[in-house]
């Protein structure tokens, strides 16, 4: 059977991180385009998708933009108790069979694997696993957590009022970017209090409608590009 590795490196074009995938020792990540990033965006990300450990369409390469989606490669999953097959959809006709047990397990290796994370992706992660359940009585989902801009750390949520549908960036002050911990604590910090309450908040409209969400506070305001 074939055997499969996951390598994690920044990436070339994009200012994430790539899982190359090596396939008996060869990388198959096509030529000119970028292995996803193991866990930015969830759903986006390598290990957000279900079709890793589960049948289904796996995207497992993207454009070398850095987009995922513009250009994209994907396989086709299958697995039996014994033994998990990917089927390539479009830039080959190719298929590799994996030992289950050795697939599993590279997975494992692959989840557990935090060595390649800068400070921002560490503080990233860290807030990830906070609980964010609470606001979802509000209407707000979080979707991901970027500590890749100077200074701060930022949370963007999906809000939900009625039809009407925003983008919610939250903000909180981060200037030591050697140090996750602190950024962890200026969210908890930022989330003790009500969103409404919330000092440095940002919102997009993802609806036709343009009035100001009804939770929104004094530190809430419009995003300007």
């Amino acid at each position: 059977m074939d055997k499969i590795e996951f390598h994690i490196q920044p990436s070339s074009g994009s200012p994430d991180h790539e899982v190359r995938i090596l396939v008996n020792g060869i990388d198959i990540i096509p030529d000119k385009m970028l292995g996803l990033d193991p866990v930015d965006g969830w759903e986006e990300s390598l290990l957000g998708q279900e079709a890793l450990t589960s049948p289904g369409e796996l995207i497992y390469a993207r454009c070398s933009c850095g987009v995922v989606g513009c250009g994209s490669d994907a396989v086709d999953v299958t697995r039996s108790e014994s033994a998990v097959t990917w089927t390539f959809k479009w830039t080959s006709k190719k298929s590799f069979t994996f030992d289950a047990r050795q697939y599993d397990s590279a997975i494992a290796e692959l989840k557990s694997d935090f060595g390649w994370e800068t400070p921002e992706r560490t503080a990233e992660r860290l807030i990830k696993n906070l609980d964010f359940n609470r606001f979802l009585a509000q209407g707000l989902e979080l979707e991901w957590v970027s500590g890749r801009t100077e200074n701060k750390i930022t949370l963007s949520f999906d809000l939900q009022e009625g039809e009407t549908k925003y983008q919610v960036l939250c903000h909180a002050r981060w200037e030591n970017h050697e140090a996750p911990n602190e950024a962890v604590s200026a969210i908890e910090k930022v989330l003790k209090d009500a969103p409404k309450n919330w000092p440095d908040v940002e919102y997009l409209f993802q609806s036709q409608v343009r009035t100001r969400p009804t939770l929104a506070g004094p530190g809430w305001r419009e995003y300007r590009a």
